[in-house]
């Protein structure tokens, strides 16, 4: 008998626990869907002679990004990082830049931002992008050469790679 209660009582332990943690998922919903884009612009300049790897790179939201049933404003902070780079050498011809967003900031509010950038304007330098296979999130920047400059007021288009949801 002692078995038997202890044994229904584990299963109620265990149905409690799934259930609450299919409630708390069931409340979140999409309200940025994934692969929506909008064009942003460099806050601060970024050259791979000078920067390195941690330093900030921060953008500014060019148009309303409109979800479902929200939206954030023009002019929104986006907040990341350069997660890698790699020089010119003797050995090595090519720089590469990885710049990886980390928040975009909603009124008082700091929301995790997947995203790619995928296109560069007057990309008058070639400047090749990639999605960078190490950094979920990342974009790779690469030029053959030289150093990579971008500078600020500098214009892009970035994409969602993952839903923005909420309750």
């Amino acid at each position: 008998m002692y078995k038997a209660v202890l044994t229904l009582c584990l299963a109620f332990l265990l149905f409690s626990v799934s259930f609450g943690q299919q409630s708390d998922s069931a409340q979140e919903r999409v309200i940025f869907k994934a692969n929506t884009e909008f064009s942003i612009q460099l806050d601060n300049a970024v050259f791979s002679g000078k920067n390195n790897v941690g330093d900030d790179v921060n953008f500014v939201l060019n148009d309303d990004i409109i979800g479902d049933g929200d939206k954030i404003d023009k002019g929104s902070v986006i907040y990341g990082r350069i997660a890698k780079i790699d020089k010119i050498s003797p050995k090595n011809d090519t720089t590469k830049v990885c710049i990886m967003f980390d928040y975009i900031k909603k009124g008082a509010d700091f929301i995790p931002l997947i995203a790619t950038i995928i296109a560069i304007e007057s990309n008058n330098e070639a400047i090749n992008l990639a999605t960078s296979p190490t950094f979920v999130g990342g974009t790779t920047f690469s030029l053959k050469g030289k150093e990579i400059q971008l500078d600020k007021g500098r214009v892009f288009r970035a994409k969602l790679t993952k839903d923005i949801t909420g309750k």
